[in-house]
């Protein structure tokens, strides 16, 4: 049974990285049937995911932050068009948190932003719906 080396491992592996690095680009927005989807890194080594569409009359919002920082105070603040819809301060004793929040569809696009954020470590991500 053939067995790579060291080196074609190594290889491999470097590619592979390289290859999801270039697929998951820090910072990526998408729309698709109405919604809109925005990833990427916030800062010191924390993501996020906001997914936010239209239904009967409102826009349901998802976000999500994955962050290896545990017992802090994050303050997360939703905006429709500029104006705050929600805001909560929560304990996140480590590995993330997630909120799914639900607003009026404003007539025309509305601008969804997110930000969220304990002391110096921020997310900030915002799509069009």
């Amino acid at each position: 049974m053939w067995k790579p080396s060291r080196t074609a491992v190594r290889a491999l592996t470097a590619v592979g990285a390289a290859a999801a690095a270039i697929l998951v680009p820090a910072g990526t927005a998408f729309a698709d049937s109405g919604g809109a989807h925005a990833f990427g890194a916030c800062d010191a080594g924390s993501t996020y995911e906001l997914n936010a569409g239209p239904s009967n009359g409102e826009i349901r919002i998802g976000f999500k932050v994955s962050t290896p920082f545990g017992a802090r105070d994050w303050t997360t603040t939703v905006s429709d068009n500029g104006t705050p819809v929600f805001t909560d301060t929560q304990f996140v004793a480590g590995g993330g948190f997630s909120y799914d929040v639900v607003t009026v569809d404003q007539p025309g696009s509305d601008v969804i932003t997110v930000e969220s954020a304990f002391g110096p470590v921020a997310c900030h991500a915002t799509v069009t719906v």
